[in-house]
Parts: structure tokens; sequence; C-alpha cells
């Protein structure tokens, strides 16, 4: 087990160096991440954007409308309505 965990710490450390080369933090991929639920999630059409922001680990409807928004160019809304299936 301890070899297994050993390889795992490995490849994270590998991987945050990726980032960092990149010109990314670990914030910035954890944004990234919860943004494509965010995006899976409102493609969807049948949850309310306040319960997709709780899903993804925003605390704050409000926030992440501004992040979407400064992200993408476009509201939640607009996304949905030109994207969704």
């Amino acid at each position: 087990m301890n070899l297994l965990l050993t390889g795992a710490w490995a490849t994270a450390r590998a991987h945050l160096a990726e980032l960092e080369a990149m010109g990314h933090s670990v914030l910035d991929e954890i944004l990234h991440v919860r943004l494509e639920q965010v995006q899976a999630l409102l493609a969807r059409r049948d949850m309310a954007i306040g319960a997709i922001a709780g899903l993804c680990g925003f605390n704050c409807e409000y926030a992440l409308r501004k992040l979407f928004q400064a992200r993408f160019g476009m509201s939640m809304q607009e996304w949905r309505r030109i994207r969704a299936f």
C-alpha cells in the first residue's frame, strides 16, 4: 500500500510541476474542473443555477455567476440557451 501512495504522490507532484510550468496554479486547475462541471450540469437544463453552484463547490451563486461571465464572456443563462441539448 505504501508503494501505491508513493506512486500517487509522485504523480501528483509531477502534475503540479507541469501546471506551474504552464503558468497555472492549483487554484486555476480546481476552478477549471469546477467550471467544467458547471457546464455539464447547465447542459442538462433540469437543474437550477443555484443548485449547480452548490454541487460544484461554490458557496455563493453570485460568485459563480461573476466567475463564469469573466471566464466565458457570457452569462450562464446565455451559455445554457446556446449550448444546451
